[in-house]
């Protein structure tokens, strides 16, 4: 990944920049995680059951993957996860804003 005048933007750069968003859109106890590009819907879905999660987010970048991407994120939402899927046309904002709400009504089903 490339963004702005900086260079690479690695999987290092993702776990200090996601975090910061998060925390500056209102979203506390991030812990994001990279699983890859090509990382298989399978396996996406078993990291799930795996993890405790919360909410999954999954970033497209490949328009060409959009209904394996969109068929991933339904499996994940069937197993009780809220699950938001990126794309073009949709920014970090976008999704954090989201998933907070997301998580806000996870936590007022749970209290």
């Amino acid at each position: 990944m490339w963004l702005g005048f900086r260079g690479p933007f690695g999987r290092k750069g993702i776990g200090e920049m996601v975090p910061r968003r998060a925390k500056q859109a209102g979203i506390d106890h991030i812990h994001p995680h990279a699983l890859g590009a090509d990382m298989p819907g399978d396996e996406l879905v078993r990291f799930r059951t795996e993890h405790s999660i919360d909410v999954a987010v999954i970033s497209l970048t490949n328009p060409g993957t959009a209904d394996l991407a969109a068929a991933t994120a339904e499996r994940i939402r069937g197993s009780g996860t809220p699950a938001i899927l990126g794309g073009p046309g949709r920014s970090l904002n976008d999704l954090l804003a989201e998933a907070k709400a997301a998580l806000s009504k996870r936590a007022a089903k749970t209290s």
